[in-house]
């Protein structure tokens, strides 16, 4: 399911992006920040830089996850190997819902169907058509933490913990 949501959801997200259907705000300026940081520049973009006048996106949204994405980026320097990446860790999201389902009502069948649910959840679908966004890791992210907490899996429940600390700045709240 996840194979077949992220190959027809890229293709949805690409046609989108050849058509002129995204945006300077948020796919322009992420794809910005990234270009400006392979030429050694801290993630600088320009629609935002009237309220941060270093111009760093860190300065919008502190976040270290754009640091650990840099190497993807810096070896397919493209606005689409950003929606490609967020729609892969959108479909991402449905290994928790699965994995936490399948623990707690042991049944793979309704597993499966919740995972479904999520993958076809309008809001999951909006999250991933509109231009990239940070809060697309979340999903998965946060639901690993919460897995591994069910599971008593120590180490993999503290690299869940970390992994949305360091995606955008609002996120401890959420965690």
């Amino acid at each position: 399911m996840m194979v077949v949501y992220a190959g027809i959801m890229s293709c949805v997200v690409l046609l989108r992006y050849y058509s002129f259907q995204t945006h300077a705000f948020d796919l322009g300026i992420f794809n910005q920040a990234f270009s400006t940081a392979l030429k050694g520049q801290l993630f600088h973009e320009t629609p935002d830089q009237n309220l941060i006048p270093s111009g760093s996106f860190l300065g919008v949204h502190f976040n270290l996850l754009m640091f650990l994405m840099l190497p993807l980026y810096a070896v397919f320097p493209f606005p689409q190997t950003l929606l490609i990446l967020q729609t892969v860790v959108v479909a991402l999201g449905a290994v928790p819902i699965y994995l936490v389902a399948r623990r707690i009502l042991s049944s793979e069948k309704l597993s499966l169907v919740l995972a479904l649910v999520y993958l076809l959840n309008p809001a999951v679908l909006n999250l991933n058509l509109y231009d990239f966004h940070l809060e697309a890791f979340l999903p998965f992210f946060l639901g690993m933490f919460f897995y591994y907490y069910l599971v008593s899996n120590w180490r993999g429940y503290a690299l869940f913990l970390a992994l949305p600390l360091v995606t955008i700045d609002f996120a401890p709240l959420i965690v």
